[in-house]
């Protein structure tokens, strides 16, 4: 040991462990290394991609046993052609694998990153060697090593995938406890986290020593080292503070504040609405095979869509499609294995689509629990094979309105042709869609109301809004007004608060904001003024022959007027709206709470990016 360690100075990268209660601690490390070596499929032979060199058994060094093999990695260069005339040209890199121990506690070090992906995998799926080996949990990782000002931290969303927000953020500062956004970053969690840990100070030195971990994969890191003595006392460090932590039943779930947090698997789990691919981008720590196949996992992760078909608690029933074309029907099954982890099991239940090939590699990712994002209407977020809550905040949305909306279908957005499907522009005020109703009685709420001031639909691609209002009154300044319609999901009196009704509207209404400055409005409404929708114009309820009035009227505009979005959806009834707010205001919390708390949460994160540009939000729900 001491001639391969006496040269070597590895990177401080760990993934942590420990030795199973009533297993034997001798030869612990022997064992996961020969099986590490299998998995990585190290041989001696010259066409083996991985060549083993050497491993060097367990022994003791300080207070630590450790165990190393060294072997080369041979592959063709990413910018060349496999095969091709210059197939001679192979890139050798030289790794080391390590494993430690004191105690019961184990620390593996790679310095391939895929063999570190490896061993994480082994450790949630144990076998063999592995099956006398535990990951830490991520709650005892948190109360370890997450203990002072957080210097980086690595968000990802537990939110639907929008334009208009990051699926996943980084942020940096001095002490980020004290920068995080109450209402803008409760629906993320923290991947990974950096922070100034005094557990590993030097002696005499003013400050603490920047420490990584990733709770959720049981990694840590905490720099350089100069050479092995420095590698070997810095693990044994880290491998003491996890011993004095679980000694000391130390735990925490949330060590940082608003961030959402991780629960256990829970019967509350229930109400799944909506399932995504996760965005390659979030899987930077694993180096992906090849180009193939991160275009493979972006084709999925982008092209892929998700039609729920039936719930059942936790688990559901869904339609898979890629790229518009149905592929068949899933069973999806979220249940608890060996340890408390979650398993997602997959059925497939029905091909609709004649490529097998596709069928089975849609089998394969829908059951890749570490891909999948799937939303619950309970608050839960699965991702990353573990379920989150947010910390919702009673913070009450105060922009609502509402319509009567009596004799039109509240569940149809446009009118139809006589196809039953297509938008008809000619019949807009003719039938009882949700448009037709906003054609005939905006700005009124009520059943006698009817138009005045200018009015336009601008529904198609490339729109600013679904419609868009001027009023010119005489005493006050004009009032501009963007109104973005969706039908509900339900049309009964009955129906309940659903947060999925409302996030693609507000998110479509977010990322059109940019409009309400009047030059760039004026411009792209005079541009999209052909073709029947062009024609939609209104003049105190009195249709125009097109659009010319209202652009010299948004044209004359100066910079005194008022800016204001509408959200119609009326998924929400003023009776449920009603109902809901006297619940909250008992204290008590209820599944119909829980859904208000995330509507809240996301209008007024809405209501926030409309006050960056002095604009009102308000939020059309029915009254019965």
């Amino acid at each position: 040991m001491a001639a391969l360690t006496g040269r070597i100075k590895p990177y401080v990268s760990l993934v942590l462990a420990r030795v199973v209660r009533g297993k034997g601690l001798s030869g612990v490390l022997d064992a996961a290394l020969t099986e590490l070596r299998a998995d990585l499929k190290m041989t001696k032979s010259a066409d083996s991609k991985r060549r083993f060199i050497d491993q060097a058994p367990e022994s003791t060094t300080g207070d630590l046993v450790a165990a190393l093999l060294r072997y080369r990695q041979h592959h063709t260069p990413a910018w060349l052609i496999p095969n091709s005339d210059d197939a001679e040209l192979i890139d050798v890199h030289h790794h080391v694998l390590i494993a430690l121990r004191r105690g019961r506690y184990v620390a593996f070090h790679c310095s391939e990153p895929a063999g570190q992906q490896v061993i994480i995998r082994r450790l949630s799926e144990p076998r063999g060697a592995f099956k006398g080996l535990e990951s830490i949990e991520p709650h005892v990782l948190n109360a370890a090593f997450i203990d002072g000002p957080a210097k980086t931290l690595w968000l990802t969303s537990l939110g639907r995938n929008v334009a208009t927000k990051a699926d996943s953020k980084v942020l940096a500062g001095i002490s980020l406890q004290d920068a995080l956004d109450p209402l803008a970053d409760q629906a993320y969690y923290f991947t990974a986290a950096r922070v100034e840990s005094t557990f590993l100070r030097e002696p005499g030195a003013l400050r603490g020593r920047s420490v990584g971990a990733v709770p959720q994969h049981s990694r840590i890191w905490a720099g350089a080292s100069r050479d092995w003595e420095e590698f070997a006392r810095r693990v044994s460090l880290i491998l003491r503070q996890l011993e004095a932590t679980e000694a000391a039943n130390r735990s925490e779930v949330a060590p940082l504040p608003v961030l959402a947090v991780p629960t256990s698997y829970s019967p509350d789990v229930h109400g799944a609405f909506d399932v995504s691919i996760l965005p390659p981008e979030l899987f930077a720590d694993e180096p992906a095979a090849d180009e193939e196949q991160r275009q493979r996992m972006e084709r999925w992760s982008y092209g892929a869509n998700f039609e729920i078909l039936e719930t059942s608690g936790p688990n559901f029933s869904a339609r898979l499609s890629l790229d518009g074309e149905p592929l068949g029907d899933f069973r999806f099954e979220v249940r608890l294995g060996p340890r408390d982890r979650l398993i997602l099991h997959v059925e497939p239940r029905q091909q609709l689509t004649g490529d097998a090939a596709l069928f089975r590699d849609a089998e394969r990712i829908c059951g890749n629990r570490d891909w999948v994002k799937i939303r619950y209407d309970s608050g839960h977020t699965l991702i990353s094979g573990a379920i989150f809550v947010t910390r919702f905040r009673d913070y009450p949305f105060r922009g609502w309105q509402f319509a009567d909306l009596s004799g039109f279908d509240v569940t149809r957005e446009k009118p139809v042709g006589a196809d039953g499907r297509t938008f008809a522009p000619d019949q807009v005020g003719k039938q009882k869609s949700l448009f037709c109703w906003i054609s005939t009685r905006w700005p009124g709420l009520d059943s006698n109301s009817h138009g005045s001031g200018w009015l336009a639909c601008d529904d198609g691609p490339g729109e600013i809004a679904d419609f868009l209002h001027l009023n010119l009154p005489a005493n006050a300044p004009p009032l501009l007004t963007l109104i973005h319609v969706k039908g509900s999901s339900g049309r009964g009196p009955k129906r309940g608060v659903s947060v999925s009704d409302y996030e693609v509207v507000s998110a479509q209404a977010v990322k059109n904001l940019r409009f309400l400055d009047r030059t760039n409005l004026a411009d792209r409404f005079e541009a999209g003024g052909s073709g029947p929708v062009g024609r939609l114009v209104w003049r105190d309820g009195v249709m125009m022959k097109n659009r010319d009035g209202m652009v010299k009227a948004l044209r004359s505009l100066g910079a005194n007027f008022q800016r204001r979005l509408v959200i119609l959806q009326p998924r929400i009834t003023q009776a449920e709206h009603d109902a809901v707010r006297a619940l909250q205001a008992t204290g008590k919390d209820s599944p119909r709470v829980a859904r208000m708390r995330q509507l809240d949460t996301l209008l007024l994160a809405t209501q926030g990016d409309c006050r960056n540009l002095d604009a009102e939000l308000v939020v059309v729900g029915a009254r019965s």
